[in-house]
C-alpha cells in the first residue's frame, strides 16, 4: 500500500480452525499510516503519518 492511501491496523487471532480478524484502528486516505509499526516490550505499536490534524505528520500509538 503506498503511503497516504489509509490503512487499517489489525489483529489476527485463531478460533477453533479459522483466523478472526479484529480490526484496531482504520486510517482515512490520505492521512493513513506510513513506515512500519514498532512494538514495545509491553505490546505497545507505535508508528507514524505523513499528515495529521495539524497538517504535519504524527506518531500514534495503538495498545490492544
Amino acid at each position: 500500500m503506498p503511503a497516504n492511501a489509509g490503512g487499517s491496523v489489525f489483529e489476527l487471532y485463531p478460533d477453533y480452525q479459522f483466523l478472526i480478524e479484529n480490526v484496531l484502528h482504520n486510517f482515512p486516505g490520505p492521512a493513513g499510516p506510513s513506515g512500519s509499526l514498532v512494538m514495545s516490550e509491553s505490546g505497545v505499536l507505535y508508528g507514524t503519518t505523513v499528515l495529521g490534524p495539524s497538517g504535519f505528520g504524527t506518531v500514534y500509538r495503538i495498545q490492544p
